[in-house]
């Protein structure tokens, strides 16, 4: 039976769209396998609107005047899987493309995906990717010195003051739960640019700097409209760097006093 993907378009005239687009999917057997991961006991589908506005509907053969049959998929409670031949390229791209399947390009972020690709060896994969990253975001962690912890900290958006353990603890979490961020923030510790960014916080910390309506102000002395423009101020400005170095020493050497 022939197998066709129809499509109606919502409001103004689109470009028209490629659903059988895009099909990268595990084939190892001869079959792509769709699999219920909601709560729902059972869930339907015959169409969906893409990103572009196009009404997409699944259709299955012809009616007597020749026109395209809607046809309804549906996961039930017995049957909480969708095996579709790795031939029946539309099929796959209709429910992959869905907003309802897991990694859609057509997802909507504020609502949980209601079926997704079943992907064993690609999301082992991806679970192996995932713990090495931590993995190496640990170690380095580990061998982080206190002045690098510190920076980590303020630059992940921490206060850090007082005990150096609990902003060791607080950068090993950040570390564990946000790998690839932390990562990334300890790649550049120690460029020019960090070294600013992390004196603009604490700047900002110890009230020294002020965030207000019109950007950052240093008493009454707009510095930026945001953080780039006052961070790029301060490290061309000798003066007030110079200015707001001193202020801050005097504010660390009180506190440590």
């Amino acid at each position: 039976m022939e197998q066709l993907v129809e499509k109606k378009k919502l409001g103004r005239p689109k470009s028209s769209v490629n659903v059988t687009a895009d099909l990268k999917v595990e084939q190892t057997k001869d079959y792509v396998e769709f699999v219920l991961i909601s709560q729902n006991a059972s869930y339907t589908i015959s169409g969906y609107t893409d990103k572009e506005g196009n009404r997409i509907i699944y259709t299955e053969g012809k009616d007597k005047q020749g026109n395209p049959m809607p046809k309804k998929i549906t996961f039930n409670s017995s049957s909480r899987q969708q095996k579709v031949f790795s031939s029946n390229k539309k099929k796959i791209a209709f429910l992959k493309n869905a907003p309802q399947c897991k990694g859609s390009p057509n997802a909507i972020p504020s609502k949980m995906p209601i079926f997704k690709i079943n992907e064993p060896e690609k999301e082992r994969n991806e679970r192996l990717e995932k713990r090495a990253l931590v993995m190496q975001a640990n170690k380095i962690a580990i061998d982080l010195n206190s002045e690098e912890l510190e920076k980590i900290a303020i630059l992940a958006g921490m206060s850090p003051k007082g005990d150096i353990n609990v902003t060791k603890e607080s950068v090993y979490d950040y570390a564990e739960k946000q790998p690839q961020s932390f990562l990334d923030l300890a790649k550049d510790l120690n460029s020019r640019d960090t070294e600013y960014k992390v004196f603009l916080a604490k700047c900002l910390d110890r009230g020294i700097i002020r965030l207000a309506d019109i950007g950052y102000t240093f008493d009454d002395l707009k510095i930026g409209a945001d953080k780039t423009e006052a961070i790029r101020r301060i490290s061309n400005d000798k003066d007030l760097h110079s200015a707001l170095e001193n202020k801050l020493n005097r504010l660390l050497s009180t506190i440590e006093a």
